[in-house]
């Protein structure tokens, strides 16, 4: 394995896509056969392969892969990298994951677009802005009026998930309404969070 698979900590370079769909952020159920983590929540992502030019390249890849849909590499928009750690039940790391997180918004697309694999998915969902801002404060610790009908949590989500949702929503957020604006969509179809 080369530095683009391996970061200089010995992490495995993985990526994560959130992608905006008409209706909320795309959330994708594992096999309950998946050896790392069964049952949980994640975006499409995966590890970067040898053979991708870039992780973007990967997140593209992982896109279409994982969720059946086909988006060119220039409306990938970076959210950031950072590390991340995958534990068992007992609270053990098994593994090291360093991540680069991708936003794409396609207001276009519907939960009908998607399509998975039964061997690695079995549900495909979505989760509107407003639960995402609140599973943000949540998981962060932020104490939210109006929000304890939120009965997910941590455990329900891939790791790498959780990351993405602690650190980078309120930039998903700005940047999904920027793209609509520059969309030319009315202000109803902006998102509009409840504070």
């Amino acid at each position: 394995m080369t530095s683009k698979t391996i970061s200089e900590k010995g992490e495995r370079v993985v990526v994560g896509t959130a992608v905006y769909l008409n209706g909320g952020l795309l959330y994708l159920r594992r096999a309950s056969t998946d050896s790392l983590a069964p049952n949980v929540l994640g975006v499409p992502g995966g590890h970067v392969e040898e053979t991708d030019a870039s992780p973007c390249a990967a997140a593209r890849r992982e896109t279409h892969e994982e969720a059946g849909i086909e988006v060119a590499e220039s409306e990938f928009i970076e959210l950031g990298a950072f590390g991340s750690a995958v534990k068992d039940s007992n609270g053990n790391v098994i593994a090291r994951l360093f991540a680069h997180a991708f936003l794409v918004v396609a207001p276009q697309l519907s939960l009908d677009n998607i399509k998975i694999n039964p061997e690695e998915h079995s549900e495909k969902l979505t989760f509107d802005m407003n639960t995402m801002y609140s599973l943000h404060n949540k998981f962060n610790g932020i104490h939210q009026e109006g929000a304890g009908n939120i009965t997910i949590d941590e455990s329900e989500f891939f790791p790498l998930d959780v990351d993405l949702i602690r650190k980078c929503f309120p930039t998903v957020l700005e940047t999904v309404n920027k793209r609509l604006t520059k969309l030319s969509l009315s202000n109803e179809d902006k998102i509009k969070v409840l504070v």
